[in-house]
């Protein structure tokens, strides 16, 4: 626990000893100790992120995660996965890649919140209506049967999406439908089958943004792949990760948890100001 000493002057109190964030206690001259709670931070910020592809790469996205106590979404593709690890995998841009295994997603992804990302990756607006519908309904199907709960999410494998897309989508039973657009205003959600998050993971502005949101106070959403090549780029997102837990404004939220009313994360777009 870190201990920190501040010198604070007027009504007789000579120093502050702060045991931990939450707690400080005033040290009077009379020798009387007085509890005193820091400001409350005002403005949260409900963030939220997503990981597309399932690859080997998550595994050690994991462990930093749980380090810093963050919540996170993954996005599985269920058909491309199999019984064992298959390295070499997924070709992206000259490297390749692993895939998890099926038990992956039963052991490790079950710690965190799991959504579809179709059944093979195919994108969906190019497939025929029952090619579309197989590829939303199989792969929730699987991935409940794996993990034994609901699967509430949904994200567009390549991006592309269309109106047949979010119609299949949404009748196969998803809550929502994760898109690869961004919005500098997250609230309100008008098109739950076309959710837009608030930037990219390795976007240029990713702090800007932050601020931006903290500024208000809101939700703050972000998307990508663990494509990490490099110990540098390992560093940057775990710097991230870090920096966002550390941050008292910040609250980590499941991506679902947007969308549940109940949590009133996100008002409806009709709800009264």
């Amino acid at each position: 626990m870190k201990q920190q000493t501040v010198a604070i002057f007027g009504a007789g109190i000579t120093g502050m000893i702060c045991l931990s964030v939450f707690l400080c206690h005033a040290v009077a001259a009379q020798g009387q100790v007085e509890n005193i709670k820091p400001a409350e931070v005002t403005n949260k910020v409900y963030v939220s992120q997503i990981w597309d592809d399932a690859i080997l790469n998550d595994l050690r996205l994991i462990e930093i995660l749980k380090k810093y106590k963050a919540k996170a979404t993954f996005a599985v593709d269920a058909g491309n996965l199999t019984e064992k690890r298959r390295t070499n995998a997924w070709p992206v841009k000259g490297t390749m890649f692993g895939k998890v295994s099926i038990d992956d997603i039963k052991k490790i992804y079950s710690e965190f919140e799991v959504a579809s990302h179709g059944l093979k990756h195919k994108g969906l607006p190019k497939l025929s209506a029952e090619e579309m519908q197989r590829e939303v309904v199989e792969s929730k199907r699987l991935l409940e049967s794996w993990l034994g709960r609901p699967v509430k999410g949904f994200v567009y494998p390549g991006c592309p999406y269309n109106d047949a897309a979010k119609e299949a989508v949404r009748a196969a039973g998803y809550l929502w439908a994760r898109t690869c657009e961004n919005t500098p205003d997250f609230c309100p959600v008008t098109d739950p089958m076309a959710m837009r998050t608030t930037v990219g993971f390795n976007a240029a502005n990713f702090w800007q943004e932050f601020d931006r949101v903290k500024a208000k106070g809101g939700v703050f959403t972000f998307w990508g792949h663990a494509f990490f090549r490099t110990e540098a780029e390992w560093a940057d997102i775990e710097a991230k990760i870090a920096r966002l837990s550390q941050d008292p404004s910040v609250v980590w939220v499941n991506t679902s948890d947007l969308f549940d009313p109940a949590k009133g994360f996100c008002p409806p777009p009709d709800a009264k100001k």
